[in-house]
Protein backbone atom coordinates (compact mmCIF):
# COMPACT_ATOMS: atom_id res chain seq x y z
CA UNK A 1 0.00 0.00 0.00
CA UNK A 2 1.53 3.39 -1.24
CA UNK A 3 1.81 5.89 1.50
CA UNK A 4 2.09 8.82 -0.84
CA UNK A 5 -0.29 8.14 -3.69
CA UNK A 6 -1.00 11.38 -4.81
CA UNK A 7 2.90 12.05 -5.45
CA UNK A 8 2.75 8.15 -7.42
CA UNK A 9 0.31 9.37 -9.65
CA UNK A 10 2.02 12.78 -10.17
CA UNK A 11 5.32 10.98 -11.00
CA UNK A 12 3.31 8.49 -13.12
CA UNK A 13 1.53 11.04 -15.50
CA UNK A 14 4.30 11.82 -18.28
CA UNK A 15 4.71 7.96 -18.80
CA UNK A 16 0.72 7.75 -19.02
CA UNK A 17 0.51 11.09 -20.99
CA UNK A 18 2.87 9.56 -23.77
CA UNK A 19 0.93 6.58 -23.77
CA UNK A 20 -2.01 8.38 -24.51
CA UNK A 21 -0.53 9.92 -27.36
CA UNK A 22 0.85 6.61 -28.50
CA UNK A 23 -2.96 5.65 -28.56
CA UNK A 24 -4.20 8.53 -30.26
CA UNK A 25 -1.05 8.19 -33.24
CA UNK A 26 -1.78 4.24 -34.00
CA UNK A 27 -6.09 4.97 -33.76
CA UNK A 28 -6.19 7.66 -36.86
CA UNK A 29 -4.01 5.36 -38.86
CA UNK A 30 -6.32 2.46 -38.09
CA UNK A 31 -8.99 4.52 -40.25
CA UNK A 32 -6.33 5.15 -42.89
CA UNK A 33 -5.67 1.28 -43.21
CA UNK A 34 -8.87 0.05 -45.38
CA UNK A 35 -9.56 2.90 -46.87
CA UNK A 36 -5.67 2.13 -48.21
CA UNK A 37 -6.70 -1.54 -48.65
CA UNK A 38 -9.75 -1.38 -51.12
CA UNK A 39 -8.02 -2.47 -54.48
CA UNK A 40 -10.28 0.09 -55.96
CA UNK A 41 -7.98 2.20 -54.10
CA UNK A 42 -5.06 1.69 -56.30
CA UNK A 43 -6.84 1.47 -60.02
CA UNK A 44 -7.19 5.20 -59.54
CA UNK A 45 -5.35 7.50 -61.90
CA UNK A 46 -3.70 9.15 -58.78
CA UNK A 47 -2.51 6.28 -56.45
CA UNK A 48 -2.67 7.13 -52.57
CA UNK A 49 0.56 8.40 -52.09
CA UNK A 50 -0.07 10.90 -50.09
CA UNK A 51 -2.02 8.42 -47.22
CA UNK A 52 0.67 6.64 -47.26
CA UNK A 53 2.83 9.45 -46.58
CA UNK A 54 0.73 10.38 -43.72
CA UNK A 55 0.52 6.70 -42.58
CA UNK A 56 4.18 6.42 -42.09
CA UNK A 57 4.12 9.86 -40.38
CA UNK A 58 1.62 8.69 -37.46
CA UNK A 59 3.91 5.42 -37.23
CA UNK A 60 6.99 7.55 -36.87
CA UNK A 61 5.15 9.67 -33.91
CA UNK A 62 3.60 6.58 -32.49
CA UNK A 63 7.14 5.27 -32.11
CA UNK A 64 8.41 8.20 -30.43
CA UNK A 65 5.23 8.14 -27.84
CA UNK A 66 6.41 4.69 -27.41
CA UNK A 67 9.92 5.66 -26.56
CA UNK A 68 9.55 8.79 -24.25
CA UNK A 69 6.64 6.96 -21.95
CA UNK A 70 9.46 4.15 -21.38
CA UNK A 71 11.84 6.73 -20.55
CA UNK A 72 9.62 9.12 -18.37
CA UNK A 73 8.47 5.97 -16.84
CA UNK A 74 12.11 4.61 -16.21
CA UNK A 75 12.92 8.53 -14.64
CA UNK A 76 10.39 7.99 -12.14
CA UNK A 77 10.64 4.17 -10.92
CA UNK A 78 13.54 5.13 -8.09
CA UNK A 79 11.06 7.25 -6.81
CA UNK A 80 8.04 5.15 -6.86
CA UNK A 81 9.61 2.51 -5.32
CA UNK A 82 10.83 4.70 -2.46
CA UNK A 83 7.81 5.74 -1.89
CA UNK A 84 8.89 9.26 -1.81
CA UNK A 85 6.56 12.29 -0.87
CA UNK A 86 6.29 15.09 -3.94
CA UNK A 87 7.47 17.77 -2.10
CA UNK A 88 10.37 16.81 0.69
CA UNK A 89 11.15 18.97 3.16
CA UNK A 90 14.47 20.08 2.84
CA UNK A 91 17.12 18.97 5.20
CA UNK A 92 19.62 22.19 6.56
CA UNK A 93 23.15 22.23 5.30
CA UNK A 94 25.26 20.93 7.99
CA UNK A 95 26.62 23.99 9.66
CA UNK A 96 30.63 24.56 8.98
CA UNK A 97 33.01 23.00 11.71
CA UNK A 98 36.74 24.41 10.87
CA UNK A 99 39.26 22.12 11.76
CA UNK A 100 40.77 22.42 14.98
CA UNK A 101 44.11 22.28 15.70
CA UNK A 102 44.96 22.16 19.69
CA UNK A 103 48.07 24.02 21.04
CA UNK A 104 49.88 22.21 23.00
CA UNK A 105 50.73 24.03 26.24
CA UNK A 106 54.33 24.75 25.48
CA UNK A 107 52.90 26.90 22.44
CA UNK A 108 50.45 28.63 24.32
CA UNK A 109 52.20 29.90 26.54
CA UNK A 110 54.41 31.31 23.91
CA UNK A 111 51.63 32.81 22.35
CA UNK A 112 51.03 34.42 25.79
CA UNK A 113 54.07 36.00 25.94
CA UNK A 114 53.60 37.51 22.89
CA UNK A 115 49.93 38.45 23.77
CA UNK A 116 51.09 40.30 26.68
CA UNK A 117 54.18 42.38 25.04
CA UNK A 118 51.31 43.27 22.59
CA UNK A 119 49.19 44.54 25.60
CA UNK A 120 52.03 45.84 27.77
CA UNK A 121 53.06 48.65 24.59
CA UNK A 122 50.32 49.42 23.93
CA UNK A 123 49.80 48.13 20.53
CA UNK A 124 47.02 45.81 21.81
CA UNK A 125 44.19 46.86 24.27
CA UNK A 126 42.60 45.17 26.74
CA UNK A 127 39.63 45.38 25.40
CA UNK A 128 40.43 44.79 22.05
CA UNK A 129 40.53 40.85 22.04
CA UNK A 130 41.21 38.26 24.81
CA UNK A 131 43.50 35.58 25.03
CA UNK A 132 41.07 32.53 24.66
CA UNK A 133 40.03 34.40 21.22
CA UNK A 134 43.21 34.76 19.99
CA UNK A 135 44.00 30.82 21.07
CA UNK A 136 40.30 29.91 19.34
CA UNK A 137 41.59 31.50 16.24
CA UNK A 138 45.15 30.13 16.18
CA UNK A 139 43.63 26.47 16.51
CA UNK A 140 41.34 27.47 13.48
CA UNK A 141 43.83 29.27 11.31
CA UNK A 142 46.53 26.60 10.85
CA UNK A 143 48.39 23.83 12.76
CA UNK A 144 51.10 26.12 15.08
CA UNK A 145 51.61 22.86 17.44
CA UNK A 146 55.49 23.10 15.88
CA UNK A 147 56.35 26.56 15.85
CA UNK A 148 57.70 29.10 17.54
CA UNK A 149 54.66 31.21 18.74
CA UNK A 150 56.26 33.82 20.44
CA UNK A 151 57.35 34.82 16.57
CA UNK A 152 55.89 37.65 15.51
CA UNK A 153 54.41 36.26 12.25
CA UNK A 154 52.38 34.18 14.38
CA UNK A 155 50.69 36.50 16.51
CA UNK A 156 50.45 38.90 13.63
CA UNK A 157 48.90 36.46 11.18
CA UNK A 158 45.84 35.51 14.25
CA UNK A 159 45.23 39.54 14.32
CA UNK A 160 45.00 39.73 10.81
CA UNK A 161 42.56 36.75 10.45
CA UNK A 162 40.38 38.36 13.37
CA UNK A 163 40.42 41.73 11.67
CA UNK A 164 39.11 40.13 8.38
CA UNK A 165 36.15 38.68 10.36
CA UNK A 166 35.49 42.44 11.41
CA UNK A 167 37.13 42.90 14.24
CA UNK A 168 38.96 45.97 14.62
CA UNK A 169 42.06 47.35 16.81
CA UNK A 170 42.37 50.89 18.23
CA UNK A 171 46.12 50.87 17.67
CA UNK A 172 46.31 48.65 14.64
CA UNK A 173 45.77 49.05 10.82
CA UNK A 174 46.24 45.81 8.21
CA UNK A 175 47.33 46.58 5.13
CA UNK A 176 46.88 44.11 2.50
CA UNK A 177 49.07 43.12 -0.31
CA UNK A 178 49.55 41.40 -3.99
CA UNK A 179 45.58 41.17 -3.98
CA UNK A 180 43.81 43.84 -6.13
CA UNK A 181 44.01 47.32 -5.76
CA UNK A 182 41.21 49.66 -6.07
CA UNK A 183 40.65 53.21 -5.25
CA UNK A 184 38.59 52.47 -1.74
CA UNK A 185 41.56 50.75 -0.43
CA UNK A 186 43.67 53.61 -1.05
CA UNK A 187 41.36 56.07 1.23
CA UNK A 188 40.92 53.47 3.40
CA UNK A 189 44.76 53.91 4.25
CA UNK A 190 44.13 57.60 4.38
CA UNK A 191 41.45 56.86 6.97
CA UNK A 192 43.13 54.27 8.86
CA UNK A 193 46.40 56.55 9.78
CA UNK A 194 43.90 59.28 10.93
CA UNK A 195 41.90 57.04 13.41
CA UNK A 196 45.35 56.06 15.05
CA UNK A 197 46.45 59.71 15.57
CA UNK A 198 42.88 60.50 16.46
CA UNK A 199 42.17 62.69 13.50
CA UNK A 200 39.46 60.78 11.81
CA UNK A 201 37.34 64.03 12.92
CA UNK A 202 39.45 66.56 11.28
CA UNK A 203 39.84 63.85 8.38
CA UNK A 204 37.03 65.24 5.08
CA UNK A 205 36.85 65.07 1.65
CA UNK A 206 39.55 62.74 0.45
CA UNK A 207 39.62 61.61 -2.82
CA UNK A 208 42.01 59.67 -5.70
CA UNK A 209 43.02 60.83 -9.04
CA UNK A 210 45.38 60.49 -11.16
CA UNK A 211 48.82 62.31 -11.52
CA UNK A 212 47.73 64.35 -14.72
CA UNK A 213 44.16 64.71 -13.69
CA UNK A 214 42.56 62.13 -15.54
CA UNK A 215 42.46 58.01 -15.08
CA UNK A 216 45.32 56.17 -12.50
CA UNK A 217 47.57 54.27 -14.73
CA UNK A 218 48.50 51.25 -12.74
CA UNK A 219 51.70 50.24 -12.15
CA UNK A 220 52.58 46.58 -12.20
CA UNK A 221 54.76 44.16 -9.64
CA UNK A 222 58.76 45.17 -9.93
CA UNK A 223 58.07 49.05 -11.69
CA UNK A 224 59.34 51.77 -9.86
CA UNK A 225 57.58 54.38 -12.31
CA UNK A 226 57.08 57.84 -11.50
CA UNK A 227 54.48 59.09 -9.34
CA UNK A 228 51.19 58.07 -11.16
CA UNK A 229 48.03 59.00 -8.81
CA UNK A 230 47.60 61.88 -5.99
CA UNK A 231 45.14 61.16 -2.78
CA UNK A 232 43.87 64.83 -1.69
CA UNK A 233 42.46 65.46 1.59
CA UNK A 234 41.39 68.21 3.97
CA UNK A 235 42.78 67.92 7.31
CA UNK A 236 41.05 70.71 9.41
CA UNK A 237 41.80 73.78 7.96
CA UNK A 238 44.75 72.00 6.09
CA UNK A 239 44.60 71.08 2.04
CA UNK A 240 47.07 68.23 1.61
CA UNK A 241 48.43 66.70 -1.20
CA UNK A 242 50.21 63.34 -1.43
CA UNK A 243 51.70 62.40 -5.07
CA UNK A 244 52.39 57.85 -4.61
CA UNK A 245 52.85 55.27 -7.18
CA UNK A 246 49.86 52.84 -7.11
CA UNK A 247 50.34 49.50 -8.25
CA UNK A 248 47.18 47.13 -9.34
CA UNK A 249 48.14 44.14 -6.84
CA UNK A 250 50.77 45.60 -4.63
CA UNK A 251 50.26 48.18 -1.72
CA UNK A 252 51.36 52.03 -2.48
CA UNK A 253 54.54 53.09 -2.65
CA UNK A 254 55.17 56.76 -1.42
CA UNK A 255 51.79 57.01 0.11
CA UNK A 256 51.89 55.38 3.92
CA UNK A 257 55.28 56.81 3.46
CA UNK A 258 54.66 60.32 2.96
CA UNK A 259 51.09 60.42 5.93
CA UNK A 260 52.84 60.52 8.88
CA UNK A 261 53.81 64.06 7.72
CA UNK A 262 50.05 65.41 8.16
CA UNK A 263 48.90 62.94 10.61
CA UNK A 264 51.78 62.74 13.45
CA UNK A 265 51.19 66.07 15.46
CA UNK A 266 54.64 67.83 16.60
CA UNK A 267 55.59 67.23 19.87
CA UNK A 268 54.32 63.89 20.76
CA UNK A 269 56.70 61.13 21.05
CA UNK A 270 54.21 58.94 18.82
CA UNK A 271 55.22 57.82 15.54
CA UNK A 272 53.80 55.66 13.12
CA UNK A 273 55.96 52.26 12.88
CA UNK A 274 55.05 49.19 10.50
CA UNK A 275 55.66 45.83 9.76
CA UNK A 276 55.85 43.85 6.47
CA UNK A 277 54.74 40.40 6.41
CA UNK A 278 54.37 37.69 3.74
CA UNK A 279 50.46 39.08 2.54
CA UNK A 280 49.85 42.38 4.48
CA UNK A 281 51.43 45.19 6.25
CA UNK A 282 50.84 45.90 9.95
CA UNK A 283 50.63 49.89 11.04
CA UNK A 284 50.60 51.20 14.67
CA UNK A 285 51.31 54.52 16.21
CA UNK A 286 53.81 54.02 19.73
CA UNK A 287 56.63 55.72 20.77
CA UNK A 288 60.28 54.71 19.84
CA UNK A 289 60.82 52.85 23.16
CA UNK A 290 57.63 50.83 23.15
CA UNK A 291 58.77 49.75 19.58
CA UNK A 292 62.13 48.98 20.91
CA UNK A 293 60.40 46.46 23.61
CA UNK A 294 58.16 45.04 20.96
CA UNK A 295 61.47 44.92 18.73
CA UNK A 296 63.18 43.12 21.27
CA UNK A 297 60.18 40.94 22.35
CA UNK A 298 60.11 39.90 18.67
CA UNK A 299 63.79 38.98 18.38
CA UNK A 300 63.52 36.56 15.77
CA UNK A 301 62.63 39.15 13.41
CA UNK A 302 65.07 41.98 14.51
CA UNK A 303 63.56 45.35 13.43
CA UNK A 304 60.29 43.89 12.97
CA UNK A 305 58.77 47.07 13.45
CA UNK A 306 60.62 50.04 11.81
CA UNK A 307 59.84 53.81 11.55
CA UNK A 308 57.23 55.11 8.18
CA UNK A 309 59.14 57.94 6.67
Amino acid sequence: MLKHPFSAAVRILPAVSWVGAFVISTWMPMQLIPLLLAPAKWQQPGKPWLELLFLGGFVAVAVYCVRMAYKEYKEALPALRADRPLFERRQPKPKYVPTRYPLPEKQKIQLQTAFATLVATGALHADDVTFEEVVDCAETLDDYSEWDCSEAIVIFNILSALHSDGRAFRNLAFVADQVEVEAEDILRIVREFARLAGQTAQLRAPKLRGIDGGEVVLARRGELPPDNAVVEFQLGSRQCTVPFVMYGKNSPLGLMETLPEFFAAEGEPRRFFSAYFDSFLVVTYLSADQVATLNLAFSHQPDCFELLK
